[in-house]
């Protein structure tokens, strides 16, 4: 095929290239004559322009055929073994086929730089098309010359070439942009033949069962080659071995100071941060988390290590090895990594029994049984990696001996944890007991039998495929459980801070109201009006706490389960099953008209989980909120409350719409019936919508708040709950009365605390007549001044209000600090000015009247 496209090629370019001779004989001609230099330099250059564009042509032409035949034949492998799948799965050289054609595979389809290629050959073919038009508008003594010299060969030539490069770059355009369709559509089948041949590479048998094996002691059958060791390293270059030990006890032995250091200053920093663990103001969250990195970086001094020292092996390895040591390098790597990183954080007062309230007895038996199985753990993988690496490419049953050894001991490592005793007493409840326990130690111990029984039947690579992934669904619910008590413990600190806040703020509320009640008469506190104690709405400490937990342990679970499902899902293929199910269909327009979209069961998940996050969210978002952010914040009385229930209606309204939304339910068709539904309702639920209207308004404007005392129509009281209908008033006989929000928007409302608790009190008097007004009044200052709950500014005022039928009017004006005092103020006053009058001979008028008596004549006898 690349042989016709080649003979294709040079008859189409015949003509081309008999062009490109004629150009260089034209050139050769023309070298002597100094005018026409300058066009004999571009015939030159649009020359070797025009040879480079067939160049490229002919390669992407190659290319082409080249991808599209190895597309085709890689198509025709898979339909061949899709075919024949029925009978390849029991034979082991099936197996061995489907190693060697991952190996084949490409990693990468570049196809980056196609579209580069692509954007400079339009911008050349431009530049061609403008030198083209400046070629055909000559200056007019150009033209003049030219009628009286005849046609310029020259410039004749420079214009063919000019077209045929025009051409040239429309077919190098068109080859380009062939071969980026081909290489997509090659990328596209070589990711459909991996995820094909790792499916089937899951369930076909690598090897044969190992007890056929067990009474043949072939080298080859057991070392996968006959060539020893010793041969194999003396293949490597000399000096290179002397070289390599070198770099070896040099990092290793950087990495053991580094390790010493850390030690030491992970030790000096873990007795430091316990001096003022649990201090309600010294202990911060991020002291647990510098521990927990500090921990995290001693863990990954030794897998650094062994990951250097097993590269280095499979880089400078003389004979050719598999590619898939890379990923167990890092596989081994990462369960170093857990056994380091699980001894860094169980030591004596560390992070797990200090910081995370782990049980003492659980840390010990964890950071001896770490210390314990470390060197042997790392021994057996270096062995594994070993056997892995003087097989080459080829199968060796001492690497499935040593696999086998591996899972045994995994095994009985787990058996021992998930006793009841360890780690199972560290997890959140209802995971710690009953029936879930059993489950979780089923799925456990269960999959590690699994494992060995595949090992043992031959499904050796099906085997560690499966101990990948159940090794990283096992770092997962660890990852899970360690973000949870870290959650958890920042929860618990916040929460510690909270109370002691509250605590020093109710302290001083004590001390402050003890201060003026000592400094007040005994009869002013005895007739202190007493105000029903409501507080602006924030939860109690136990019920924040108990929210924010809950709401973290939801989301703990929901992240467990969204990341265990994605990790499965590329193994078993669970998601594209799930997205398989339709559950229904449903009509979405788009740019190009209206098309049938799928309703699938995974979309039904997803909007049940949305749902759940959604509810979750809304009935414990106070708690979080108060405990991580308001309680931080310096808000006005009610700020805390607004912003907590509009938040809310935030959550729920996005939530819903989020849901719908993912279930196939466009707001483009909700919205008619959204209005024609809200149009009924608020015809038939009119009051009902008004005072949730007049709800959200309240939240908005904030006429009134919690703790308000307010006055509206003849109720007074203070409001002590604002609701999604009503608003909760609490009156001066401690009756809790609703009212109707809309009754806050449409009546006459007063509020008495809105922007100042200050108000004033107005005290009529009437004095008989005759009666000395000067010293009225100046009585009146004297008493208003004398007054303790008087307030010296505004000032008080004496004011002659007019002639009455029997007395003279007169009126004291006196603010004082809070409306709970006005009762003692009136009445210690009202003592004042009856003592004082009396002192003073000043009568209080009291109303009078003449009784006129007429002798009625008398009677005609």
């Amino acid at each position: 095929m690349i042989e016709l496209q080649d003979k294709l090629t040079r008859v189409e370019q015949a003509s081309v290239k008999t062009l490109i001779e004629q150009a260089r004989q034209v050139s050769e001609e023309a070298l002597g004559d100094t005018e026409e230099q300058h066009q004999v330099e571009l015939v030159k250059a649009y020359t070797l322009e025009l040879e480079e564009v067939l160049d490229k042509i002919d390669k992407t032409r190659i290319m082409y055929q080249k991808v599209e035949s190895e597309q085709r034949s890689l198509a025709d492998d898979q339909r061949l073994i899709k075919d024949n799948l029925a009978w390849l799965r029991d034979s082991t050289v099936f197996g061995a086929s489907i190693r060697a054609q991952l190996q084949r595979l490409p990693s990468k389809i570049d196809t980056q730089y196609i579209p580069d290629e692509i954007a400079k050959a339009h911008i050349r073919k431009y530049e061609i098309g403008q030198l083209k038009d400046d070629a055909e508008q000559p200056s007019a003594t150009s033209r003049d010359k030219k009628n009286e010299e005849g046609p310029d060969k020259l410039a004749s030539l420079l214009n063919k070439l000019l077209d045929q490069l025009t051409k040239d770059y429309d077919k190098l355009i068109s080859a380009l942009s062939q071969l980026k369709l081909v290489k997509d559509q090659y990328a596209q089948t070589v990711e459909k033949a991996r995820s094909f041949l790792k499916q089937q590479q899951l369930w076909t048998r690598s090897n044969v069962p190992i007890w056929q094996h067990l009474t043949d002691f072939n080298t080859v059958t057991w070392f996968g080659s006959k060539t020893p060791i010793k041969n194999m390293l003396d293949e490597l270059p000399q000096g290179l071995s002397v070289s390599l030990l070198t770099v070896f006890a040099l990092y290793t032995i950087l990495f053991i100071y580094s390790t010493s250091r850390l030690n030491q200053y992970a030790a000096q920093r873990k007795d430091e941060l316990q001096k003022v663990f649990g201090h309600p103001l010294k202990d911060r969250f991020h002291n647990t988390v510098l521990l927990f990195l500090i921990a995290i970086i001693r863990a990954l001094i030794l897998p650094i290590w062994y990951v250097i020292t097993a590269w280095g092996l499979y880089w400078f390895w003389p004979v050719t090895t598999s590619n898939e040591l890379s990923t167990l390098i890092f596989a081994s790597a990462s369960g170093v990594f857990v056994v380091e990183l699980i001894h860094a954080l169980s030591y004596k007062q560390g992070v797990l029994a200090l910081h995370l309230n782990w049980p003492e007895q659980i840390c010990s038996y964890l950071h001896k049984g770490s210390q314990r199985i470390l060197w042997p753990f790392v021994i057996l993988l270096l062995s594994i990696f070993a056997a892995e690496l003087v097989s080459g490419i080829h199968e060796a049953e001492i690497s499935r001996v040593l696999f086998l050894l591996l899972m045994g001991v995994m095994m009985a490592v787990f058996i021992s944890l998930l006793k009841e005793k360890h780690l199972p007493s560290t997890l959140p409840s209802p995971l710690n007991r009953g029936f879930s326990l059993y489950l979780f130690r089923f799925i456990v111990i269960g999959s590690f039998i699994t494992i060995i029984v595949m090992a043992v039947m031959g499904l050796y690579i099906a085997s560690w495929i499966l101990l990948i992934y159940q090794q990283l669904t096992i770092y997962v619910v660890l990852a899970v459980l360690f973000t949870y008590q870290m959650g958890e413990r920042w929860l618990k600190i916040e929460h510690r801070q909270l109370s002691y806040q509250r605590l020093l703020a109710r302290r001083e509320e004590l001390i402050a109201q003890q201060q003026e009640q000592a400094d007040e008469s005994p009869e002013i506190t005895e007739l202190r009006e007493t105000i029903p104690d409501v507080e602006e709405r924030s939860l109690a400490s136990e019920q924040v706490s108990e929210q924010s937990l809950t709401l973290l342990r939801g989301l703990s679970l929901i992240g467990l389960v969204a990341a265990v499902l994605t990790l499965w899902s590329s193994a078993l293929e669970m998601t594209s099953w799930l997205d398989a199910i339709v559950v229904w269909q449903v009509n979405e327009m788009t740019q190009t008209g209206v098309t049938l979209v799928d309703v699938t069961l995974q979309s039904l998940i997803y909007a049940v989980v949305t749902l759940i996050v959604t509810f979750v969210g809304v009935r414990n978002l106070p708690g979080i909120l108060e405990l991580l952010i308001l309680r931080r914040l310096d808000l006005a009385p009610g700020a805390g409350y607004a912003v907590t229930t509009l938040l809310r209606y935030v959550i729920l309204m996005a939530g819903l719409m989020g849901a719908f939304s993912i279930l196939g339910f466009q707001w483009s068709k909700l919205q008619w019936l959204v209005a024609a539904f809200g149009v009924g309702l608020g015809f038939g639920l009119q009051e009902i919508f008004a005072n949730f209207i007049s709800g959200l308004i309240l939240l908005f404007e904030r006429p009134i708040r919690i703790g308000d005392i307010v006055t509206i129509n003849d109720l007074s009281g203070t409001v002590s709950k604002i609701q999604t209908r009503a608003t909760t008033i609490i009156d001066w006989d401690n009756k809790e009365i609703v009212v109707p929000n809309k009754t806050f928007i449409t009546e006459k409302l007063i509020n008495w605390s809105l922007t100042s608790p200050i108000t004033r009190i107005v005290i009529p008097i009437g004095v008989a007549y005759g009666s000395d007004i000067d010293k009225v009044e100046s009585l009146l200052y004297q008493i208003a001044d004398e007054h303790p709950l008087v307030l010296p500014d505004p000032q008080p005022s004496v004011v002659f209000l007019s002639f009455g039928a029997s007395s003279l009017d007169f009126e004291l004006r006196a603010h004082i600090t809070a409306i709970e005092l006005r009762l003692s103020t009136v009445h210690i006053i009202n003592k004042n000015i009856n003592r004082l009058f009396r002192e003073h001979e000043i009568e209080i008028a009291f109303p009078q009247m003449d009784v006129h008596v007429r002798d009625l004549p008398p009677k005609d006898t």
